[in-house]
């Protein structure tokens, strides 16, 4: 569904940038159970010319077939396609078979209404380097994201005083995120991710390499092996601290008792082990790190699952947990 809405999509910027239409595009409900179940609008003035949609990423000889018996229960219907080859568009125009694809090809006959773009040549547009998105601090505006959907589509001033990210960096995170097809800008201007899950695997990814190591106050250990024992009877305050990796997964009942702890706070380690039953330790099995985002939502001793995904992804140990992690409502 995911990959079928983002090549609707593309396919209505294409529209849009090379004509003076407006297009709309309306997945259906997957539970119907139609051959062809979702909607396609096309506005050309005060005009509006509706059509159930067929998408495909790429349509071919074998899929117009299939069309051809589909057609005699619809009336009007538009094929949405990544890519359509010369032949089958010409054999769609035949057929009076409207098409649009992602190379900026369109055609569209509806009684006196005759449209047609067919030397359009695939955009060479330049990406924006991922590294602006996946930079250090991007990764900060990127986890703020997914904590909060809201911040994407309120004004870049609004959106950096609320996560404390500079205006410019947060302003290039979210172009290189759409520019590189991560997000999409829905007709009426709101942006919704592409596929959040594998935004955020990447976003885990390169939080591992990138960032995490730079957030490392120290290693530490419980002063005894009973506060070791205990540790849930840690009084964290939840704008202050929160556990991730494999206490989290315990908080969440995915794990029994933890071999290592990871905590992210917004003080130091000095004011820690005032505060706890902590002391350093190079060798230590808490690994405590400084607290990277802010948001204005409740929080609580449990960090986002997608930060818990990434403190854990890398262990052969949590590879099933992780899968498990990945289904959670909250991450996709």
């Amino acid at each position: 569904m995911e990959e079928k809405n983002k090549i609707a999509r593309l396919a209505i910027e294409k529209v849009e940038k090379n004509t003076p239409f407006k297009a709309l595009w309306i997945p259906a409900d997957e539970k119907e159970n139609k051959d062809v179940n979702d909607t396609f609008c096309l506005a050309i003035g005060n005009r509006k010319y509706i059509f159930y949609a067929a998408v495909y990423d790429s349509f071919n000889i074998h899929d117009l077939r299939q069309l051809e018996s589909v057609a005699k229960n619809h009336k009007h219907f538009v094929v949405i396609a990544n890519k359509i080859l010369a032949a089958i568009r010409s054999l769609l125009r035949e057929k009076q078979i409207a098409y649009i694809d992602n190379t900026g090809k369109v055609f569209f006959h509806r009684n006196r209404v005759y449209i047609m773009l067919d030397n359009i040549k695939p955009s060479k547009t330049k990406k924006v380097v991922l590294n602006t998105a996946f930079s250090p601090i991007g990764l900060k505006a990127i986890f703020s994201f997914l904590i909060d959907d809201s911040i994407l589509n309120r004004k870049v001033r609004d959106a950096s005083d609320a996560i404390k990210i500079p205006r410019t960096s947060l302003n290039k995170t979210i172009i290189s995120l759409r520019d590189n097809e991560y997000l999409f800008k829905e007709h009426h201007g709101k942006y919704i991710y592409a596929n959040k899950r594998t935004l955020t695997e990447r976003w885990a990814k390169e939080f591992n390499r990138q960032l995490k190591p730079k957030l490392l106050l120290g290693t530490f250990r419980f002063l005894n092996e009973n506060d070791r024992e205990n540790w849930k009877a840690l009084q964290l305050q939840p704008k202050q601290a929160c556990w991730s990796g494999e206490p989290a997964l315990c908080l969440a009942n995915l794990q029994d008792a933890p071999q290592t702890f990871t905590l992210y706070t917004t003080t130091t380690a000095e004011e820690l082990t005032r505060q706890y039953p902590i002391a350093q330790d190079k060798k230590g099995y808490i690994s405590i790190y400084q607290k990277f985002w802010y948001t204005e939502k409740e929080e609580t001793t449990i960090a986002h699952p997608a930060l818990v995904y990434a403190d854990i992804v890398n262990s052969p140990a949590h590879k099933e947990i992780a899968k498990k992690i990945r289904e959670w409502k909250e991450w996709v």
